[in-house]
């Protein structure tokens, strides 16, 4: 048996920046990095802002419950240790992820810290990437610091317990059924057990047409996110969508929420709706319901004639810049 050794490699040569690199890849693979501190991942928020921040990713297990997760490719500092607590804070998340590459003792000591009051879910991750043998590149995820044994054994007996929590799903199916009767715009998708849903067939490529439920709150956006083009091909077909601003949202109704994300791969065009909504009352759903989709029609309306164009535009933009 041939046994290779393992080459570490330096995580600038694999991701050479955290934006564009690392955290996309992550939001990608999120479930190695689950697997490895016994959570079951997925992201279901890239660059979601908080107040006047932008949180690297918002995850969530299959309960339900928020994770807030802050990428470091770097030692630990104090100011990503603030974002960290202020972000949990903010999303009022169960729990939070720091990814870094170095950890100094002195946040150990302040993850275990926080671990102790019982608050918040705190899990302190080192990133390394290796190969073996010349193979591709991997990471390589470490804990550092947890929750105690007995923390995790509860969240254990919590996760059984809500096993079969399909609330998104009896939501998702409701949506459908209503927007069925009004709109052929999400007809052929079928409801999930996360807290979002959408479509992209049809649509330019990079683009997604979704709906989105966080801690009650509804929100219906555009996602604009073509890996293979990157950060510039997505903020050339953002800001030639931009350029329509004043009539788009004259035949939305209401203005719109553009965030380009700056040296961000995403970019948003959002409108989330007043009301909120209880998963745990179904009987109280019917009016959210037919707020979102109505906010849904009016927002696929006002943008659908500009979506091919730009897209158009921003490709034959890019091309011409690239034979200059």
């Amino acid at each position: 048996m041939n046994i290779g050794r393992i080459e570490r490699l330096s995580l600038r040569e694999v991701w050479p920046r955290e934006d564009t690199g690392f955290t996309p890849w992550l939001a990608e693979n999120v479930d190695l990095l689950g697997d490895h501190i016994g959570l079951s991942l997925s992201v279901i928020e890239r660059e979601q802002s908080a107040g006047d921040f932008w949180i690297d990713l918002v995850a969530q297990d299959e309960t339900g419950e928020l994770y807030i997760i802050e990428n470091q490719l770097g030692r630990s500092d104090h100011d990503h240790l603030g974002k960290l607590v202020t972000y949990a804070a903010l999303t009022e998340a169960r729990g939070a992820i720091w990814v870094v590459s170095e950890a100094r003792a002195e946040h150990i000591q302040a993850i275990q810290r926080l671990n102790s009051t019982g608050v918040l879910d705190c899990f302190f991750v080192k990133v390394e990437a290796i190969r073996i043998s010349g193979s591709d590149a991997a990471p390589l995820f470490t804990l550092i610091a947890g929750p105690s044994r007995e923390a995790l054994s509860l969240k254990s007996i919590k996760t059984d317990q809500h096993a079969s929590d399909d609330r998104y799903y009896k939501f998702w199916t409701e949506l459908l059924k209503t927007a069925k009767t009004r709109t052929n715009l999400h007809a052929n998708i079928s409801p999930g057990k996360v807290n979002w849903l959408g479509k992209t067939a049809d649509l330019p490529r990079g683009m997604a047409i979704n709906y989105n439920l966080t801690r009650g709150h509804g929100q219906v956006h555009l996602y604009l996110d073509y890996k293979p083009g990157g950060q510039e091909y997505s903020e050339a077909v953002f800001r030639e969508i931009l350029s329509s601003k004043t009539e788009i949202e004259e035949n939305f109704g209401e203005e719109l929420s553009w965030q380009e994300l700056p040296s961000k791969r995403a970019c948003r065009i959002s409108h989330q709706i007043r009301e909120t909504v209880d998963l745990d009352r179904p009987e109280t759903w019917g009016p959210f319901i037919d707020e979102l989709v109505s906010s849904m029609i009016r927002f696929n309306a006002a943008l659908e004639r500009h979506l091919a164009q730009a897209a158009r535009q921003a490709e034959a933009n890019m091309i011409r810049v690239q034979t200059v």
